[in-house]
Parts: structure tokens; sequence; C-alpha cells
């Protein structure tokens, strides 16, 4: 207190002279627990307010786990001051649930800098506009706050939005190892832990976990920005969406789109709940990016269990855009569509993602792709997820051409039908990918296309299985209902299927109006439920035209093709090895050295590896095999050793 008293008479000259040059940033020490009086921080915030020459600096001299009970109101800062407390556990502020604890605004520029302390029991009962924050309320575009090593917690707003902090008119937030937690906004409000309008949120080594709101339990952000670095959002509640967090842009009829923006790396959102929409992660009109992250465990009673976008193409088009690199989206629950990822009107780009164990209760237990999504993924895993409908995939109605590329599909299970399923939508490219070890109970165990185009090859498609067939599916492709498609260098071999080849359990289906042309591909070693490799690899519907060209299968119905046989094998024993680690990306289905693929097919320009990727040449020896997989020098090099050895 001796700081303050003998700054005082400069403090007063200088005011008097306007504050010219001379004023210098003061220090000051609040030594006194009570809300009012000489030495209070109260006192001190007042002084300081009047006092130029700012950033100011706040210091404490308290006995330790001091806790300051505010009775005359919330506390006000006007000026730049960096308030240094001993601690979290050391401070304590308590808004006496009669009021919010900080309130930051200011005309001029303001950077305020909360550190070491707790904020507790702040509490606001007012509805009008603008009267957001339960602990702390920072007003205006010229303020910024910074919250470092500090707790805000218990804190709630009864009818308005940010239980905790509240960021509004372009003002912003930088939190630095803190924590925001256990707060609460209004019943029909937005942001349980932090409510920001039109300004910048940054999380670095935070957390923002069990609070709760209507939207956007842990953060509501709305036209700005969040960033989060090493921090984790979790255990908090949206009662009608965004559990964790909802981020929330602007699209209007003349003054076009302005998107939320968000930066996620090296960060945990997990365990959030939400009554609507988007578990984990809300965002509409958003622009989100997620890095080496875990988004995990979080419950959405409508669509997107872990992630919920959606983008907009009227009045203004302002498409959702989402990239996740090196990330994990997991245990997620849907109570519709989506149970990891759901989209509407977007951009969706995954690379090297892990898509596992979600759930919907509908379609798309890993991802639902709705109308309006454009999506590439590539070197992912989709593996474990559960639906009715599309265990593992589902996109229906993809605005333009979309890809999935060195990707596995592995051991997802649909209650009815579907692992991936893809409908009504542009042109699909799937390469260099492996669909397998994948369960239905009633049919397209691997992948289904309806009315659409689409470009398959490199791939292999093998080891699934539908526990009943319905007649007309094919329980490993399916390609119905007005389909174009390219079947290129794919393998598709040890499907199963629980029905017979009289009620329609063939391997390949190609239905109704479907144009499909094949080209070096192996279909051979499928089995229905008595085991019969007859009639179980192919079949057609009648309006179907399906032509194809050095192609091997184990059994062929004389009437498959709509033009003479080109160079296509019909064989007994087609000589694969199973389902294996071969090296490369995923497992491939091999070619043993006395395959009748081998240099059987046709030289397909474009393709200069097979399904294992560099390393793996498509050509070695005459002419390229039939199949995804290439017998190529590295198994030319075991034949020889190995006989070498037996001789």
């Amino acid at each position: 207190m001796k700081d303050s008293i003998r700054l005082k008479p400069l403090a007063a000259a200088l005011a008097l002279a306007g504050c010219p040059w001379l004023c210098m940033a003061a220090s000051f020490t609040v030594d006194s627990p009570a809300d009012s009086g000489p030495g209070s921080l109260r006192a001190v915030l007042a002084e300081a307010n009047a006092t130029g020459g700012d950033p100011h600096d706040i210091h404490f001299a308290l006995p330790p786990e001091t806790t300051i009970t505010l009775t005359s109101g919330q506390l006000e800062i006007t000026r730049s001051m960096n308030l240094h407390g001993p601690g979290a556990d050391e401070l304590t502020i308590s808004g006496n649930q009669q009021s919010r604890i900080f309130n930051i605004e200011s005309a001029g520029p303001v950077v305020a800098t909360i550190s070491g302390m707790t904020l507790t029991n702040g509490r606001v009962d007012d509805n009008q506009y603008g009267q957001a924050g339960g602990a702390v309320r920072a007003h205006g575009n010229h303020v910024q706050v910074g919250l470092v090593d500090s707790v805000i917690s218990g804190n709630e707003n009864l009818q308005s939005d940010g239980g905790g902090v509240s960021v509004l008119l372009g003002a912003g937030l930088n939190c630095q190892g803190s924590r925001i937690n256990d707060n609460s906004a209004g019943p029909a409000a937005s942001g349980g832990g932090i409510f920001s309008s039109g300004g910048d949120i940054s999380l670095s080594d935070c957390e923002v976990s069990g609070n709760t709101a209507a939207m956007g339990g842990g953060i509501w952000l709305r036209i700005g920005h969040l960033e989060m670095q090493e921090s984790v959002v979790s255990g908090n509640s949206g009662a009608t969406g965004g559990g964790g967090i909802l981020l929330e842009g602007y699209v209007g009829y003349f003054s076009g789109g302005y998107p939320a923006t968000a930066e996620i790396r090296n960060s945990v959102i997990s365990a959030n709940s939400s009554g609507g929409s988007g578990g984990c992660i809300a965002g509409y009109f958003a622009e989100v990016e997620i890095e080496n992250s875990v988004v995990s465990s979080c419950e959405a009673g409508f669509d997107g269990g872990g992630i919920n976008l959606v983008g907009s193409t009227y009045p203004f088009v302002l498409y959702g855009e989402l990239t996740i690199v090196n990330s994990e989206i997991s245990g997620n629950k849907a109570g519709r569509f989506g149970g990891g990822i759901q989209s509407f009107d977007a951009n969706v780009q995954i690379d090297e993602g892990l898509i596992h164990d979600n759930e919907s209760e509908e379609n798309g237990g890993g991802l639902a792709l709705r109308p309006g999504t454009l999506f590439n993924i590539s070197d992912s895993v989709i593996s474990g997820n559960k639906a009715v409908v599309a265990s593992a995939l589902w996109a229906a109605g993809q605005r333009e051409n979309s890809s999935l590329l060195n990707t596995q599909v592995k051991n997802n299970e649909a209650a009815a039908v579907g692992t991936v399923f893809f409908q009504n939508g542009a042109f699909t490219s799937i390469r260099n990918t492996l669909i397998s070890g994948n369960v239905t109970q009633s049919g397209l165990a691997g992948l289904a296309v309806s009315d659409q185009a689409l470009y398959l090859a490199n791939s292999t498609i093998a080891e699934n299985q539908s526990i009943v067939a319905d007649s007309g599916y094919g329980h490993a492709l399916a390609i119905s209902y007005l389909s174009d498609a390219t079947v290129q260098h794919v393998t598709i071999a040890f499907n199963e299927s629980g029905g017979t080849s009289t009620t329609g359990a063939s391997a390949v289906r190609i239905g109704v109006n479907a144009e499909v042309r094949f080209g070096n591909t192996l279909i051979a070693n499928n089995t229905d439920a008595s085991g019969n490799l007859e009639n179980s690899q192919i079949t057609r519907h009648d309006t179907a035209k399906v032509t194809g060209r050095h192609n091997l299968v184990t059994h062929l119905p004389p009437d498959l093709f709509n033009e003479i046989d080109l160079n296509n094998q019909v064989v007994a024993d087609p000589g694969i090895a199973p389902l294996a680690d071969n090296g490369g990306r995923s497992r491939t289905v091999a070619l043993l050295a006395d395959s009748p693929a081998i240099d059987a097919g046709m030289l397909t320009l474009g393709i200069d590896f097979d399904q294992r990727g560099p390393g793996f040449p498509r050509l070695f020896g005459e002419s390229q095999d039939i199949g995804a997989f290439e017998f190529g020098p590295n198994e030319l090099g075991d034949v020889i050793f190995n006989d070498r050895f037996e001789n």
C-alpha cells in the first residue's frame, strides 16, 4: 500500500497536466481482504483506473488461502493492467453469488491480464443485451483479456450468455495454463464456460470442463476465431447443440457470409454431450481445422456425435470447411446421423485420420456426409463403427467429385445394410483402399453405390460378411439403379453371405439400369451360406449393361457381359492367398506363383503401383496382373529362395 500512497501526488499532477509523455506505469499493492476501504482490491483498482501511464501492475500481499468476498458489486477495470495473484490455490475472489466479479470495458485500448487466482461464485441475473459473463465480462473491440494460471469455477449467468467469461463486440480472450470449469449460462443461452461474439479466443494449456448452457456448453463463438493448443474441452453439456464447442458464422441476404473459424492442435475434446447436434463440436457456417488431436466419447441426441458441420447455399454460398490431419475421432454416438462426423453443404478433408468405434442410431456410424458435401479422405482408417445403415461411411448427394484414397475400412457393423454407401451424388473415386472384415445383417457388407458415378481401382474388398442376404443385393459390391462405374485392378475375394445363390447372394450385384465396365479385376472364392462357389460371384439385373476385359472369375454367368468375351478367364483355382500383410499400407490378397492372373491383365495407363503403393510397381513382367496385387520382384525373390532352399 505504501507504493500506491507515494504515487498519488504524481498521478494527480499528471492527470491535471493531461498526462503527457511523462506518464509512467505504476505498481499497486492489495494488502486488505476487505471488499472496500484502504488497501482493498476495489480501492486499488479505482486508483489504478484513475492513473495514467498504464499498463499498471497490481500485486497482492495477503495471507495464504485468502478469499476476497465482494459485497458491493462487480469490480471495474478501465485501463491496461496486470493482476499478479499468488496462485489459484492461494487467492480466491468470490462474487458472493450476488454479482459478476470483473467488468473490463473502455473507450480506449485495454489489455488486462488476470493471473494466479480463482474467480468463483460470480452471478448475473439480467437478460438484457450485453450482460453476458458470470465471472468476467470484456466489452468492446479495444479490450483484450489474459487469463494466466488461474481458475474460473462455479459462476453462473441465470438468464443470459457466458456462465464463466464473456468477450463481446470484438473483445478477445487469451487463456494460458488456466481452468474454466463448472460454470453455467441461462436455460436458453449460450457459452457455459466462454461466450464470444465477434472476438477471438486463444487457449494454450487450458481446460474448459463441466460447463453447461443451451448451446455451446463449453465454448460458444460467433464470427470470430478460436485457437486451441495443448488444451482440453471435456465434460461440458449443451442442451440444444454443441456440447463442447459451438461455432457460428453469419450468412446475410446482402452482406454476404462471415465464417467462424477454429484451429485445434494437440488438443483433446472429449466426453461432452448435446441434446441436439454436435456432441463435441457443432459448426454452422464455420471453418474448422483439427490437427494432432482427439475428438472422443461425445454424444448428440440428433446428428454428429463427434462433429456436426453445416454450411449454406442460400441466400449466400458459405460452405462449411472441416480439415482433419493426423487426428482421432472415436467413441462418439449420434441419435440420428453421423456417429463420428455429420456434414451438410460442406467441404470435408481428412488425412491420416483414425475414425473408430463411433455409433449412430440411423445412418453413417463413422461418417454421414450429406447433400452438398465434397469429401476427400486419404491415408486413414475407418474401423469398428456401428449404425443401422452404412456403418462406416454414408455419402448422399455430394455436390462435386470426391475421393477415398489409401484408406482402410474394416471391422464395422451394420444392424441392417451397408458399410460404405454412396447415393445420388457426383463422381466418387476410390483408390488403393481396403474394405474388409465388415459385417451386416442384411446385405451390402462391402461397398454399395446407387445413382451416381464411381471409379474403383487398385483396391481390395475381402472377408466381409452379410448374415442374411436379401434378394438383389451384392454382399461385397453392389452397383445399382442408374449408376455408372469403372472397376479396374480390383480384388473381390473371400466374402461370405448368409443367403444362397437362389436368394441373390452373389458377391457382386449389378442392379437396375446400371452400367459397369470391369477391367483387370479378380472376383473369386466368395461363398454363400452353403459354401457354394458357383453362382456366388457376380450377377446382374436384366436392364444392366456390363462389359469386361481381362478379368478373372471363378464362376461367370453366361449372359453377364453385353459383348463378346475379351480375354476374360473363368477358372476353378484363381491361385490366391488369404488376405494378409504383404507389405505396403494395408493388407492384400496375394497372387501365388502359379496364379493364372499373373501377366494376364491389359496395360492400364496412370496406375504406377499396385494397391500397396510406392515400392510395388504395377507392371512387372510381360503385362500387368489381374487384381489389386502385382506379383513382383519381392514375391519372385521368395519363390527363388524357397526353391533353392528345398533343392
